[in-house]
């Protein structure tokens, strides 16, 4: 079955927030309106079943000049599943290459993404992808989180 990436449009919103759940249990899902305001790219099945997001934001200094791009942009990864039972697949590698493409493309040339320190397979991801772990962050929940950062 082939599986293709394509930005996030109207309507799958609730497939996506389904897989957030799949991969948060613990946590609240995102409003409807969290998705549009993350540029978010998503992976589907041929016969069109989403099994996967990744999206992100785009962290700008301040600039006197709005309309230009800051050269010190970065773009902050803000969540990426695969559907469980398409892991395995190299679905994760392709969504995470697509974010890429789309991060550059607007002219980002730095990227921070964050991964729990027993997710060994988003760690192995970013790693992949040239990118080093910087820095481990305790959120207010006790739960700790990694930081990877690194140029696209």
């Amino acid at each position: 079955m082939a599986i293709s990436t394509r930005p996030m449009r109207s309507g799958d919103d609730a497939a996506a927030t389904a897989l957030w759940i799949l991969a948060n249990p613990t946590r609240e899902p995102p409003s409807s309106l969290w998705w549009w305001a993350h540029p978010t790219l998503v992976a589907e099945t041929d016969d069109g079943r989403l099994v996967g997001y990744a999206s992100f934001t785009i962290s700008l200094p301040p600039t006197p000049d709005l309309t230009v791009l800051h050269p010190r942009a970065i773009g902050w990864g803000h969540g990426m599943a695969v559907h469980p039972d398409y892991q395995g697949r190299g679905i994760g590698w392709q969504l995470a290459e697509a974010r890429a493409d789309c991060m550059r493309a607007l002219g980002l040339q730095f990227f921070i993404g964050h991964a729990a320190p027993a997710n060994a397979a988003m760690q192995a991801l970013f790693t992949r992808h040239g990118l080093a772990p910087a820095v481990t962050i305790t959120q207010e929940d006790g739960t700790d989180l990694v930081f990877y950062m690194g140029a696209l």
